[in-house]
């Protein structure tokens, strides 16, 4: 408690009762902890028992449901492992679902609907499909990805198509088009580029900053066929800002990691 500061975050389990924990902040420009030396008898209802404070903003109190949601479940499987008194949390995966509780309302007492129980539940495994969708090699992901396509009843064309000058497609897929397909004797193509992108350290947020590459590939491979339907399929948490704006300006589908994910659970 001696190295905690203003603005820190501390979690007090079990708090208000068994079935909720509190999240609070430091206050920031007062001392963050302090010892009472108060005698005993000066201890009015807290009787005997050690008085460690800390400067608490009270604005920042939140109480939170351990089974109201996903990041509280998390909260509560950590807890076995953090038994002491005093527990520096460094678990990159506790600290995400502390921050997320963080940014909303307290939740302690209320009652949560069985449709919030289930997307919950949702959103958790498809997290846990990314992860493991990281885990594959870049071969395993496109082989994912193609059947993604073909049970959606694509046509598979080639794989690994590139024109030796900058221009390259993972997958080239082909959909036809009720009517416009029978009286055109045209189909759609599709290029499709698959990244894999997995954390360097941790479990912090995804990011690949060259993910405009995908789309400069993407343009070029298919330069000759201007009804081309472009697609980029990356492990993702979020594309970059630039990649988001090149590809609205480009017509690139972008596909990251969580939309990926639900798209195997539908397709596979």
């Amino acid at each position: 408690m001696l190295n905690l500061r203003g603005g820190h975050i501390v979690l007090i389990p079990r708090m208000p009762n068994n079935e909720c924990f509190t999240i609070c902040k430091i206050a920031e420009g007062e001392q963050p902890y302090s010892f009472d030396p108060s005698p005993e008898a000066e201890r009015g209802k807290l009787g005997n028992d050690y008085r460690h404070r800390l400067g608490i903003a009270p604005a920042s109190i939140k109480p939170f449901g351990y089974a109201n949601s996903n990041s509280g479940r998390i909260v509560a499987r950590f807890m076995v492992a953090y038994q002491s008194a005093v527990n520096n949390a460094n678990a990159a995966e506790f600290q995400v679902a502390v921050e997320e509780r963080l940014q909303q309302q307290s939740d302690c007492g209320t009652q949560v609907s069985h449709q919030d129980l289930l997307r919950d539940f949702r959103r958790e495994a498809l997290r846990d499909l990314l992860k493991r969708l990281r885990q594959r090699t870049p071969a395993d992901l496109e082989r994912l990805v193609r059947d993604i396509f073909v049970n959606a009843g694509y046509t598979l064309l080639r794989t690994n198509h590139y024109d030796r000058q900058g221009g390259d497609a993972d997958l080239v897929l082909q959909a036809d088009l009720p009517i416009v397909t029978r009286y055109s004797d045209r189909a759609s193509t599709i290029y499709v580029q698959v990244k894999l992108r997995y954390p360097q350290s941790g479990n912090q947020i995804v990011v690949d900053q060259n993910d405009s590459a995908a789309i400069d590939q993407l343009n070029l491979i298919s330069e000759d066929d201007p009804s081309a339907i472009k697609i980029v399929a990356a492990t993702v948490d979020e594309f970059t800002e630039q990649c988001r704006e090149r590809a609205r300006s480009d017509g690139v589908t972008l596909l990251a990691g969580l939309d990926l994910a639900e798209l195997l659970m539908k397709y596979l």
